[in-house]
This record gives structure tokens, C-alpha cells and sequence, in this order.
């Protein structure tokens, strides 16, 4: 899994020149139309490699199926996929695109996602977690639809099924009031019902308590869905 991460990320890389990376400050090319990492800062990017926890994807190390926090926790998203650890450069990185808002990161996101989705789940509906409702209302930037229109312009299957209800964010809250919150806040939108697929894989940044994704899978899963699997940048 390792070697296959790798390669992603080496891909990922060389796709485009940046001028200075973010993470290291480094000039590194002249092109106009460029991600903002090196190389050098691309190698110190270490996805999760090794046995993962059968729910929720973390590295395993001297427990076997599950990790503690997943051990008496049942799940309805059968399989969560994190890329990295929010840790390090990784968490890093992850805080200019969200926070910072560099647009320019998306590609390299949208790389790593499509290299995984080709070898993992090759036919599955794509459903991108929703914002909040007041962040499309003030048409603000979403970080994970602008990864979502990368992979449908490079033809993977993207349908945007669900909706968040409440206004609550999720950071602002505890784990018991993130999973309460998360329970009542996703549905999926009535007229797009009829577009359930039986294989779907949402897309996500960061994976915390896994209280929103639960609550997307399960939003699907009543509408018609018989498998939901989760592919996210990080888990924290």
C-alpha cells in the first residue's frame, strides 16, 4: 500500500512546476498555471502505509482488526480511507487549502484522490460531503467541490446527493455534540433520490470522530444505497 501511495504522490508532484511551496518557501519554476510544493517538500509528505483499522482506516500497530477508539464502535460507512495522518507537514499543508484557501492545492488533492479511486473503487459513485448552508449562501469558497470538479472533468461519475441541514460547525463542538449535531444536520436532497447509487464513495478533508461521514453513509443507505465507503485527505 505503501508503493501505491508513493507513486500517487510522485505523480502528484510532477504534474506541475510551482513557483514557491508552501510549505518550504522554495522557488521552483517559472510556469503561470502551477501547485505551490516542491519536490523535496513532496517527499516529506508520508501517507498512512501499513495495517489499518478495519473502520476507520488509521494505522494499525499493536492492535489487530480495529484500533482502540473503533473497537466497540459500530459503523454503517463500511470502509473509511484516510491518505495521511493530520499530522506534520501533512496537517500543514491541509491547513493553507482549508484555511488558507490556497485553490492552487486542489489538483494535487484531486491527484492522490483519482490514483486511489482508479485501483480501489473503480465504479462507485462519487457524493462529495456538503458545506454548511450558510457557506453556499454567502458563496463562499468549498474546498472539497472544487476537488470534486477536477475529478468530473477528468470523467469520474460526481453527483452531488446530499445537503447539510443545520448551521451548527462541527470544529465548534465536542465529540458527543459533533455526533448529535452530525445526525440530524445531512440528508439526501428529494429530488436527486431517484440518483442513488448501490456503490457509493464520498469524499471528504478530515476525518475527526467520523460523525459526519456516519451520518452522509447512513442518509444514503436509507435512500437506497447498499454500500458506502469514504475516501478522506486526513484523519485526526
Amino acid at each position: 500500500m505503501w508503493k501505491e501511495n508513493h507513486g500517487a504522490l510522485a505523480r502528484a508532484a510532477s504534474w506541475l512546476v510551482p513557483h514557491y511551496c508552501v510549505l518550504c518557501g522554495e522557488r521552483e519554476g517559472e510556469s503561470g498555471t502551477s501547485i505551490p510544493l516542491c519536490a523535496r517538500c513532496i517527499q516529506s509528505l508520508v501517507p498512512i502505509g501499513g495495517r489499518r483499522c478495519g473502520r476507520c482506516g488509521k494505522e494499525l500497530y499493536s492492535e489487530q482488526e480495529f484500533c482502540y477508539a473503533c473497537r466497540n464502535n459500530e459503523r454503517v460507512c463500511e470502509e473509511v480511507y484516510p491518505i495521511f495522518r493530520y499530522a506534520d507537514e501533512s496537517a500543514r499543508l491541509l491547513r493553507s487549502y482549508k484555511s488558507g484557501k490556497r485553490r492552487s492545492l486542489a489538483p494535487f488533492w484531486a491527484e492522490l484522490f483519482a490514483g486511489l479511486i482508479d485501483t480501489r473503487w473503480p465504479e462507485r459513485l462519487i457524493v462529495p460531503v456538503p458545506p454548511r448552508p450558510e457557506k453556499l449562501k454567502r458563496k463562499e469558497w468549498d474546498q472539497i467541490e472544487a476537488i470534486a470538479r477536477i475529478l468530473e472533468r477528468r470523467g469520474y461519475p460526481v453527483h452531488r446527493l446530499l445537503a447539510r441541514k443545520v448551521d451548527t460547525q462541527q470544529k465548534r463542538l465536542n465529540r458527543e455534540m459533533r455526533k448529535k449535531n452530525a445526525e440530524k444536520a445531512y440528508m439526501v436532497i428529494p429530488s436527486m433520490a431517484g440518483e442513488v447509487a448501490s456503490s457509493i464513495l464520498l469524499i471528504d478533508d478530515v476525518y475527526t470522530t467520523g460523525a459526519t461521514i456516519e451520518a452522509c453513509a447512513n442518509a444514503l443507505l436509507i435512500n437506497g444505497a447498499a454500500s458506502v465507503a469514504a475516501l478522506v485527505i486526513a484523519i485526526d
